[in-house]
């Protein structure tokens, strides 16, 4: 089979299901296909539908295998409940983030009534239950633990804490009737991450009891191969792309309808925190999520930040009130007129330049009670990824102009302080394969690495 016919890679995404054909022979891209993702009923008819347009010009009797992702329904939504904020909870967030889920919710200490009744009214899809180091504070995680039971989730929790506690967690929690999951303690020590088995144990729920729960299990079926959360797609292709396209580390923005995801690949390891006490080390590979900045299911908290606000001031207030109104109620929708393409470009810009400034780090003045004063980075620096990636349908449908509005986005980060390159070199993701790269990397490595090579390093080359 290897190096012969095409691979279908499809990516069910909450507004379009996107299919990329792959030639196994030379990684060529022979065919794509869109069409709306038909969620509401049954997400094999828009699936179908863009693989016959992505196979109109080479045939299904040509396809050799097919892998897939998905973000329907609003993706993976996961809940945090953690000990200390910038510690295990953020360990919890990181994880969460990392294993392609969308924290939905994050509570830090004793959660309190109102806590548990908020985390009921965001509807997760999983609850990551962490707190203490092994042999440190075991009182709050059994307290969360305790909460939660009265809560009695129906949906899946993983508690991954004091080790000193997990199972007697483990047993209240089962006696609620919640399914319960333990795992070693994603921080057994200060400083230390052990991020890997929640990871993994969360996507195994997710093929387990998630897919099967959105009306996936048709589609994962007629693959033939376990789906991947999309964001989880995108980061192994980001990781790829840095090792066989590009110069070892690069920055991904990925602009989608309801959020915008950033995904940093570093060269070499990550250099150890500095300027916060007790902060965590960074990760070589680091994905954060803004839910308010999205084009369309969001598109009205971006309307409303004050950089966009600042962009749009050249258009009638009417006209954005107008524009946001139909953007927010069709996320299907494809500018047309020339004021919603100035419209979605200034909204393209603001959620960029907001996106990159909060994933990216910032250099800060101590001034000590005596002494000289000096210099500290606060938060992840990625001045040193020249090569910038931006993916999405705004990419997939705006042509080289796109880039316009990315460019001046980095350069207004940069301007208020955050540590990005002073001199990009901007890639559009135009063919939307970034997540095809992934899905590939991980099912079939070796056509993965070729195709990231085919799209990537020659547009590099320029």
């Amino acid at each position: 089979m290897a190096g012969q016919g095409v691979v279908l890679c499809a990516d069910v995404g909450s507004t379009y299901t996107k299919v990329l054909v792959v030639r196994a022979a030379d990684a060529e891209l022979v065919g794509r296909g869109v069409a709306p993702t038909t969620v509401s009923n049954d997400v094999m008819h828009g699936f179908e539908l863009a693989c016959s347009r992505a196979l109109a010009d080479v045939g299904a009797a040509e396809v050799t295998g097919c892998v897939a992702s998905s973000s329907a329904a609003g993706g993976l939504r996961i809940a945090t409940v953690g000990f200390v904020r910038n510690l295990t909870a953020e360990a919890a967030r990181r994880a969460a983030l990392g294993a392609g889920g969308r924290v939905v919710c994050g509570f830090a200490n004793r959660i309190t009534y109102d806590d548990v009744e908020s985390l009921r009214l965001q509807r997760p899809d999983i609850i990551l239950l962490t707190g203490g180091t092994n042999g440190g504070d075991e009182a709050t995680i059994r307290h969360n633990g305790n909460m939660l039971a009265e809560l009695a989730p129906t949906v899946p929790v993983i508690v991954a804490g004091n080790r000193a506690a997990s199972h007697d967690l483990e047993r209240v929690l089962r006696d609620a009737g919640c399914t319960v999951y333990v795992t070693p303690n994603l921080m057994p020590e200060l400083g230390v991450l052990d991020t890997e088995p929640v990871q993994e144990l969360v996507r195994e729920i997710f093929l387990r009891e998630i897919v099967q729960a959105k009306g996936l299990g048709r589609l994962e079926k007629w693959v033939g191969a376990s789906l991947l959360p999309t964001p989880l797609a995108v980061m192994r292709g980001a990781e790829l792309v840095a090792a066989a396209g590009l110069s070892g580390g690069v920055l991904v923005v990925d602009v989608g309808g309801a959020t915008t995801d950033v995904v940093s690949v570093l060269r070499g390891e990550a250099p150890p925190p500095s300027g916060e006490s007790g902060a965590l080390p960074e990760a070589r590979i680091r994905r954060t999520v803004e839910a308010d900045l999205g084009l369309r299911v969001s598109v009205r908290s971006l309307v409303e930040s004050p950089q966009a606000a600042s962009l749009l001031s050249s258009l009638e207030p009417s006209q954005v009130v107008a524009m946001t109104d139909r953007f927010a109620a069709k996320p299907e929708a494809v500018a047309e007129a020339d004021a919603e393409t100035r419209f979605e470009c200034a909204l393209v810009e603001a959620a960029v330049s907001q996106a990159v400034s909060r994933h990216a780090g910032r250099h800060e003045t101590v001034w000590p009670a005596r002494g000289k004063p000096f210099v500290v980075t606060i938060g992840r620096d990625v001045s040193e990824l020249r090569d910038v990636i931006v993916t999405g349908g705004y990419f997939y449908h705006g042509g080289a102009a796109a880039l316009d509005p990315v460019a001046r986005a980095l350069q207004t980060a940069r301007e208020n302080g955050s540590l990005v390159t002073e001199s990009p070199r901007l890639l559009a993701d135009s063919a939307y394969a970034l997540y095809a790269i992934g899905l590939l990397a991980t099912h079939r490595p070796a056509l993965g690495e070729r195709l990231a090579q085919t799209l990537f390093s020659v547009a590099a080359s320029g």
